[in-house]
């Protein structure tokens, strides 16, 4: 495992994002500009062929953390997880574009409620895309 470090001093928000072979989603998604101080994002690399975690750090990530081998989403979600400095966490996959303007409100939300919280997805004409799920049912999954 290798990783770089850059990024904020003190984190108020960190956004972790796992890659294996994104550079294609990264390039369409992650190059809207500079992210704001104050918010680091962390890239954990699985394994990718691409050039997916080199990209990461020319955009800006605040920490790259690349993995030997696919360990996989969760466990490398667990790994960035790990490191993140911030006290408020996304999990963003590599095919999101952050509005960063809306973290403080979905932070004051969480604070506030002590709650998860999950920002309305949109799709790429701007429609509302379905992101809300009820709790789940054992008859809902059989």
């Amino acid at each position: 495992m290798t990783d770089s470090e850059t990024g904020p001093q003190n984190p108020w928000c960190t956004l972790i994002t796992v890659t294996y072979n994104s550079g294609a989603a990264l390039t369409g998604f992650w190059t809207h500009g500079k992210i704001p101080d104050g918010i680091e994002w962390i890239v954990v690399d699985n394994s990718s062929q691409d050039g997916s975690a080199q990209l990461a750090r020319d955009l800006g990530a605040a920490l790259v953390i690349e993995l030997s081998q696919n360990k996989g989403f969760s466990a490398a979600n667990n790994l960035g997880l790990a490191a993140a400095r911030g006290e408020f966490i996304g999990f963003v996959n590599p095919d999101v574009r952050v509005n960063f303007d809306n973290l403080p409100e979905l932070n004051r939300i969480a604070l506030l409620e002590n709650a998860v919280v999950s920002p309305q997805l949109l799709n790429s004409d701007g429609s509302l895309q379905p992101n809300g799920r009820g709790f789940p049912f054992l008859v809902d999954k059989v």
